[in-house]
């Protein structure tokens, strides 16, 4: 039995490669808090008091994660998730020629 566990060990864990990480974020300098990532291996999920989206994950590197959705109203909304400085730049495409900046917050792990 003791020669077994080991193997079970490893073959449970293999199977293991989903993750998940939440963070706590704030607008840049305000120190509020009040907005939520859940960070998974396909997507962003950010929750406010108003509203809930969810980003598919487009790519991501060893400092970097990039994910998109489209809104109803046709806007593609990008976040881009920095794994060492924990904070997250959002930025609204209206059209490839116009686009604006929403926002960075300042994230903490939970």
């Amino acid at each position: 039995m003791n020669k077994l566990l080991p193997i079970l060990l490893v073959v449970v864990l293999s199977g293991c490669s989903f993750f998940s990480s939440e963070y706590a974020c704030s607008s840049l300098g305000k120190n509020d808090y009040g907005y939520y990532l859940k960070i998974t291996s396909s997507e962003i999920i950010q929750e406010s008091k108003n509203y809930t989206d969810t980003y598919k994950i487009d790519s991501e590197t060893s400092n970097k994660i990039s994910a998109s959705f489209i809104s109803s109203t046709g806007v593609k909304y990008v976040a881009e998730f920095d794994k060492r400085l924990l904070r997250l730049h959002m930025t609204g495409y209206i059209s490839d020629n116009e686009y604006g900046h929403i926002g960075t917050h300042e994230c903490r792990e939970l």
